[in-house]
């Protein structure tokens, strides 16, 4: 019924399961009180980027500071103290820097 209302009215639907997976309640909270992996993992990317001036001189880099890569088809990097290891594509803007 509401979903009709919207339609009518010009206004959009949700449509369930549909978009960006959000982030668990856990992981949520890991990160506000910055204790999230996942969270150190993106601040050490990100501190890398205008440091470096390509993909591979990036895994070198956190490599060298302690965390394990594993290449592949899709390159996954994991912490010192973590099981899991999530995967870590080439950014745009790594490869279209120019040292």
């Amino acid at each position: 019924m509401s979903d009709k209302l919207c339609r009518e009215n010009g206004l959009s639907v949700v449509v369930p399961g549909k978009g960006s997976k959000g982030k668990s309640y856990a992981e949520y909270q890991a990160e506000k009180t910055g204790t999230s992996w996942k969270g150190k993992l993106k601040i050490a990317v990100d501190a890398l980027i205008p440091q470096v001036s390509s993909f591979e001189e990036l895994l070198q880099r956190l490599q060298a500071a302690g965390y394990e890569i594993k290449p592949g088809k899709y390159v996954s990097c994991r912490a010192p103290d973590r099981n899991a290891s999530p995967v870590l594509k080439p950014s745009a803007q790594i490869i279209q820097r120019k040292p």
